[in-house]
């Protein structure tokens, strides 16, 4: 199962369930075979920006919040970045992405919603993106990767 695919499973699960703790979480995920660690748990909802609420019951649950659970598609996420994307340059480990003005938080959010393993994580401006390249990811390999994924971008 990829990343993204787990990630929306998780999102589901804990849409439609009062889920106390990672415990419970990672043994529903058992439950539809799917074993994760503590740590890759840890980092999947916090890129779902999962929170812990009030439960009127007495006690928390986690959610995700509304935002994220209707615009959180793939789909969405790659739309965001066809609109607002320009331009993509390298040097180093990084990279810059040019926007149309105003996108470029868009352009990061979409990025990193998108949980790309090559890219550790984007900062954004108004019309400019910067993005760090995993430790041991050629430009070539990240580019490879994109023109996958965004067929209609010029990388």
């Amino acid at each position: 199962m990829d990343k993204q695919t787990r990630l929306n499973l998780i999102r589901n699960l804990i849409v439609g369930n009062n889920i106390e703790n990672q415990e419970q979480l990672q043994a529903m995920l058992a439950e539809r075979n799917i074993q994760v660690t503590q740590a890759t748990l840890s980092r999947d909802l916090k890129s779902l920006k999962v929170s812990k609420s009030h439960s009127s019951q007495g006690g928390y649950y986690y959610a995700v919040s509304e935002g994220e659970s209707k615009r959180g598609t793939r789909d969405n996420f790659i739309g965001d970045i066809s609109r607002g994307f320009l331009s993509m340059k390298f040097s180093g480990n990084m990279g810059v992405i040019r926007t149309l003005p105003g996108y470029a938080n868009t352009v990061a959010v979409a990025f990193d919603s998108l949980g790309l393993d090559e890219i550790l994580g984007t900062v954004a401006g108004d019309d400019t993106v910067i993005f760090v390249i995993k430790e041991g990811v050629t430009k070539e390999m990240l580019k490879s990767v994109l023109r996958k994924n965004f067929p209609s971008l010029y990388i």
